[in-house]
Order: structure tokens, then sequence, then C-alpha cells
């Protein structure tokens, strides 16, 4: 759980709420964002796909400022065919953290 908080921690987030020691429960906050993480042992799915799927504002430059940062494993800008732009963030078990914008009619990755 560790190399998972302190992830979101590189990626702006704050430790609002923890508990156990090791951490097995935790709430990270990022402007009105919120997510709550728990440490379980077994996962009765496979460790691949999103665990996390953020809509957000700005998309593109949130996917700038985690390359800049130096946070390994952000994926390149994707223009979906459901009209959105988005980005994968990998975490420590294998799945992805993903940030997405809805397409303005007018909005393209690039433009």
């Amino acid at each position: 759980m560790r190399p998972t908080i302190r992830l979101f921690e590189d990626m702006g987030f704050s430790v609002d709420t923890h508990l156990g020691e090791p951490p097995r429960f935790a709430m990270m906050k990022r402007d009105d964002l919120t997510v709550m993480l728990e440490c379980r042992i077994l996962i009765p799915w496979k460790q691949s796909g999103w665990a996390v799927y953020f809509w957000v504002n700005e998309v593109e430059k949130l996917q700038h400022e985690f390359t800049r940062t130096g946070i390994k494993e952000v994926t390149e800008l994707v223009e979906k065919p459901y009209e959105c732009i988005e980005f994968k963030v990998r975490l420590p078990d294998g799945r992805s953290i993903v940030f997405a914008e809805r397409l303005s009619p007018k909005q393209r990755i690039g433009q």
C-alpha cells in the first residue's frame, strides 16, 4: 500500500486519512478529487485494466505536469472513440489510474 500512497503523493494528492500500520486504508485528496484506497491481500480479478477513472478539466496540462515531475509510467494522451482525451498512470500492482476530459466539438489533441 505504501508504494501506491507515494504514487498518489507524487501526483499531488495529500493523505487525508490513513488507518493501520502498515496502512490498510487511505483517503487521498487533490483539489476537488478524493480517492479511497484499501489494501487487500487477495484480489479476485486479474491485476490489469483500470482501478480508478477520473474526469478532470485540463487533462493535457495534468499529463504534462505528471511527465515533468518525473512520475514513471505516464502514457501519452489518447483520443478515444467515446469523445474524450485520456492518459494513464500505472499503479504498482499493474492496474492503471485514468485521467480523462470530455472533448468539446472543437477540441482535439494538439490543437
